[in-house]
């Protein structure tokens, strides 16, 4: 349900007094908008330590000088934390912040917003994650779909607690990372690697989930419930039926239906419905409608109705699909 067994991992160390090349490294590894320096900075050098995991990116950046990174609106969650001295952040909009050793600042997907380090030394971690498998993550830990949406508050407290834990573990991926015995860089570690970070700052970031999340542990499902949510999550496009699911998880539809409702909550048509809506959902947001359409991406996923689906999708989302897929106009953060 979580992905495939291995995860690519690539490394990166570089330390430059070229603006150009410090540039380019940050858009590469973090899709910035805008890379700023001061008129007339001189003797700038950067310095990058990033470790990319699949649809994951964690970095440690060292800047000789006051430097802008503006992060456009896409589907990424963030979070940025200062590792030695502090980041001043600001949000699309205005609001403003200070992200220091003891407190990083959050982005969730849809979020415009500049860091802007002070005129000393400074190293800043940034942590990023796609939305589509951060969420993904989040549903294989519950065993369920998400019903609302995932936004993380907007601060995490890394000074102490859950949220330090998750800092120092992150720091010290990086670190480990770089040095040439390390075994992270090894394929079979590299989902050990993302699952821990994942679940870390899940467990230790505030979100409408954390409470289910933290929960003692209910009784395991059974080998044949898991069989069926597998299969579901594998290829949400197939067209499962009950009888197909109940012959994949060996037992009688009759049976699983009564186990879906006992240890799911739903039945297994309930369920898959449920995972197609959210990789729709995924799909219209990153979707361009001068390139597809609301009908084409529905019945990529299985829906064939487009009344029932446009009027489930709604409920779900609160908004009709045309409206996700619909291009809004470009904000600039006004920081």
């Amino acid at each position: 349900m979580n992905g495939d067994l291995q995860t690519p991992i690539s490394r990166l160390s570089v330390r430059t007094a070229d603006r150009d090349e410090a540039k380019a490294i940050a858009v590469d590894a973090f899709g910035v908008s805008r890379f700023e320096l001061p008129a007339g900075a001189e003797d700038f050098t950067a310095g990058f330590d990033i470790m990319r995991l699949g649809r994951m990116t964690v970095g440690c950046l060292a800047f000789s000088s006051p430097v802008g990174i503006a992060f456009a609106g896409d589907d990424h969650y963030r979070v940025s934390a200062a590792l030695s001295g502090s980041v001043t952040w600001c949000r699309d909009g205005g609001e403003e912040g200070v992200a220091d050793e003891r407190q990083a600042a959050t982005f969730n997907p849809g979020e415009e917003f500049t860091l802007r380090t002070p005129a000393a030394a400074s190293l800043i971690l940034v942590f990023q994650i796609s939305g589509d498998t951060f969420r993904r993550h989040l549903e294989s830990l519950l065993s369920r779909p998400l019903t609302q949406p995932l936004e993380l508050e907007r601060t995490l407290d890394t000074g102490a607690g859950p949220g330090g834990s998750w800092s120092r573990l992150a720091t010290l991926l990086v670190q480990e990372l770089a040095h040439p015995e390390s075994l992270i860089p090894h394929k079979v570690m590299g989902k050990t690697t993302e699952d821990l970070l994942l679940t870390g700052l899940l467990m230790a970031a505030g979100h409408r989930y954390g409470e289910e999340l933290l929960r003692p542990t209910a009784p395991l499902r059974p080998a044949t419930v898991k069989r069926a949510l597998d299969a579901i999550h594998a290829d949400p496009s197939r067209p499962l039926t009950t009888t197909e699911l109940a012959d994949i998880s060996r037992v009688s539809a009759r049976r699983l239906q009564e186990s879906f409702r006992h240890y799911v909550g739903m039945t297994p048509q309930s369920y898959l419905r449920q995972v197609r809506l959210d990789r729709v959902h995924e799909d219209l947001v990153a979707g361009n409608p001068w390139e597809q359409s609301v009908s084409e991406i529905a019945q990529h996923w299985g829906f064939t109705h487009m009344g029932r689906f446009a009027a489930v999708y709604k409920d779900r989302f609160g908004e009709s699909p045309s409206q996700t897929l619909a291009v809004e106009e470009p904000h600039r953060v006004a920081c």
